[in-house]
């Protein structure tokens, strides 16, 4: 049998093929405020032009980067890992009856 992930909501039974860490499914994901979403779309926006300004840079200077420019990389992972996990949690609560 293949490998699924299923939506990270407890007690939910669905599941997609797609490979993921983690996943909320589509019954979940709209009981999430739309400004977290939004937030999260923007920190995944972030964090594509940070990578690909890294990209760039580092193939302008000769194959090296400064620590300020990975530093900045890293910022947006972080501020996208934390907008997820808000998103988890909200789900979870909206779907719990906490919300």
């Amino acid at each position: 049998m293949t490998e699924r992930t299923t939506c990270c909501v407890p007690f939910c039974r669905r599941s997609t093929k797609e490979r993921y860490s983690e996943w909320i499914c589509s019954v979940h994901w709209p009981m999430i405020p739309k400004r977290t979403r939004q937030r999260r779309s923007q920190a995944k926006r972030l964090l594509k032009r940070a990578r690909q300004r890294l990209e760039r840079q580092y193939q302008r200077q000769g194959s090296v980067f400064t620590t300020a420019q990975w530093g900045r990389v890293e910022s947006a992972q972080r501020l996208e890992s934390a907008l997820w996990d808000r998103c988890k949690r909200e789900a979870i609560e909206a779907a719990g009856g906490l919300r």
